[in-house]
């Protein structure tokens, strides 16, 4: 048996081992009245920056029931900064499993919190360490999608299904009472009054009479999603010839300053250090267009609702594009982004920013 094969089926008989006798002692229950008496969710989150921002519609959806409903979020270091900015949003559990003696410490406190449900909305295989902490927790509901290896561990399973991940997260409006189809789903984002103002001011700046604000991302979090330095430079060149009033800013992630700075340098366009998630927001906010791979920029434009042009491996356009906002989800032939080409992408760009300019000049 292949040894991938071989860790998948240990993995699944302690899964089943476990829930079994999870079951056995902890039957269970009938959903309580959401609205109805004090209450604590916990959502768990323990992933990236853009796994955090798709979830937040469903975050303030179950917020909103009632001021009595607590609405707690366990993070990774990466998004835990984000989700504390989240108004709807009490308390943040980090998880960070590189720390000695975390996971203890962690199922102490969420034990000590008392939860009514515990929520696992990842679409990945299960991982023990996260369906460990949902039965370290004591919640009598464990709300999971289903399908994926761990359903007898769940006591409300969400059917997975193809489609946007926005849209497969709707299934968790259903056992909170809520309609989904009354719900809004696009991703939401506050931003600070401070960044805000840093972003308009940059951008007035920059524009020096140009309009037109493209907002360039040439950082991606995977190297099979990182395109190449000099195919960013062609496409601004490209939109910079056809659009004279256009004024690029280029962001990308504080550890890819080189590349972010050259592709500026190469293009006369800015550099914008961007340290933190609130000032990418600001500057996607300010923007009139945004270009970027697949990453969590395209997930704030969404937020934003920005005209957007999104590169994506083959095949995962349909479950991670840009939701709710004017876009165009490009997909690389091959699961490599270094696969899709400057012909392909250009002329789409191009088409993007001509809409926006002139759905601009007609308001």
């Amino acid at each position: 048996m292949p040894l991938k094969a071989l860790e998948r089926a240990w993995k699944a008989f302690w899964f089943r081992a476990l829930f079994a006798h999870v079951s056995f002692w902890r039957p269970e229950r009938p959903l309580p009245e959401w609205g109805t008496g004090r209450r604590r969710i916990l959502f768990m989150r323990p992933d990236g920056i853009g796994d955090a921002i798709v979830s937040t519609a469903l975050l303030r959806a179950i917020g909103d029931i009632s001021p009595d409903l607590q609405v707690d979020v366990l993070a990774s270091p990466v998004n835990a900064p984000l989700v504390r900015q989240l108004p709807y949003v009490r308390e943040v559990h980090v998880f960070d499993k590189r720390r000695k003696g975390g996971f203890a410490r962690l199922a102490l406190r969420l034990r000590r919190a008392r939860y009514d449900a515990v929520i696992d909305p990842r679409i990945i295989a299960p991982s023990m360490t996260g369906l460990l902490l949902m039965l370290a927790s004591g919640a009598p509901h464990r709300m999971g999608v289903g399908g994926r290896g761990a359903d007898a561990g769940y006591t409300v399973r969400v059917p997975m299904r193809d489609g946007h991940i926005i849209d497969l997260l709707s299934g968790f409006a259903g056992p909170f009472g809520l309609d989904s189809a009354r719900i809004d789903w696009r991703p939401h984002l506050p931003l600070t009054a401070e960044t805000a103002e840093w972003a308009s001011t940059l951008w007035e700046a920059a524009a020096t009479g140009r309009p037109d604000r493209l907002l360039v991302n040439v950082s991606a979090g995977e190297p099979s999603r990182a395109w190449p330095e000099d195919r960013f430079v062609e496409v601004i060149r490209s939109v910079q010839s056809r659009h004279p009033r256009l004024v690029p800013l280029v962001i990308g992630a504080p550890d890819e300053w080189a590349l972010t700075s050259a592709v500026a340098d190469r293009t006369g366009s800015q550099a914008v250090s961007t340290p933190s998630m609130d000032h990418v927001a600001g500057l996607v906010a300010h923007a009139d267009c945004v270009f970027t791979p697949d990453t969590s920029v395209a997930h704030v434009a969404a937020a934003f609702g920005k005209p957007t042009l999104a590169m994506y491996l083959k095949d995962t356009a349909s479950r991670w594009g840009v939701y709710g906002a004017r876009a165009i989800n490009l997909e690389s032939p091959t699961r490599s982004l270094a696969d899709l080409p400057v012909s392909t992408v250009v002329p789409r760009l191009e088409s993007l920013l001509d809409e926006t300019s002139s759905a601009e000049a007609a308001s």
